[in-house]
């Protein structure tokens, strides 16, 4: 008996199979191609640093700035209360007045589907 199982469709498989990784053998890792051309250095800001090294705590929560953060916080959020507060009044009466509008659309509808009017 055979130790290989033996596939009764092998001779009908469509599949395309893509390589992932291509075949490298030894013998086809010869370089066979010579680049010419001249030699340039990196520029000057590549070269001479290796990075620059940043503060571990941000500025804006640091001791000497934390109080002008908070001064800053505090001013963005007053002028967001005042922004929002004056036009909330205008919000609520067109809200309202839209509310309105539908209810007023949908009782009509609904008044003229009981009477048996067509619309």
């Amino acid at each position: 008996m055979s130790d290989q199982i033996e596939d009764p469709n092998e001779d009908q498989h469509d599949a395309t199979v893509i390589q992932l990784r291509p075949d490298t053998s030894p013998d086809d890792t010869a370089d066979t191609d010579v680049l010419t051309g001249e030699i340039v250095s990196a520029p000057e800001r590549v070269r001479g640093k290796g990075g620059q090294r940043r503060d571990i705590i941000p500025k804006p929560i640091q001791r000497d700035q934390i109080k002008a953060t908070l001064k800053f916080h505090r001013r963005l959020n007053w002028h967001r209360l005042r922004f929002h507060g004056l036009r909330l009044p205008a919000y609520l009466v067109l809200g309202i007045a839209r509310s309105a509008q539908l209810g007023m659309g949908r009782a009509y509808d609904v008044s003229r589907v009981r009477s048996g009017r067509p619309g």
